[in-house]
């Protein structure tokens, strides 16, 4: 057994493809989602969003960068925006137990 492996959350399995993708001209923000074991057997899903660029390199291959170009930025934040959208209207089914509202005094 691996003693230095102290995480608290195991990858159940690696995602075959993205849940859902936008793509603006070459940009595209793509939504991971993952599943994880907690170290109490509990299982639970994340979601993460990957952007990249794609290009056409000097022979002619489809690559992918991170790297934006100044005119990829807008379409970036399209991207990101609707991937933000949604992630609020699909949230990850996670349960965290019993529900604990903490009220503050403003005073």
């Amino acid at each position: 057994m691996n003693t230095y492996n102290k995480s608290p959350v195991q990858p159940v399995k690696a995602p075959v493809k993205p849940e859902k993708s936008f793509k603006f001209g070459a940009v595209r923000a793509a939504i991971w989602k993952s599943e994880h074991r907690s170290r109490n057997g509990e299982q639970f899903e994340t979601r993460k969003v990957v952007m990249d660029r794609s290009y056409r390199d000097a022979q002619g291959i489809w690559k992918n960068s991170s790297a934006l170009d100044l005119n990829d930025i807008p379409k970036a934040i399209l991207a990101l925006q609707r991937a933000y959208e949604h992630l609020l209207s699909a949230p990850a089914q996670v349960d965290d137990g019993p529900e604990v509202i903490i009220e503050e005094d403003v005073i």
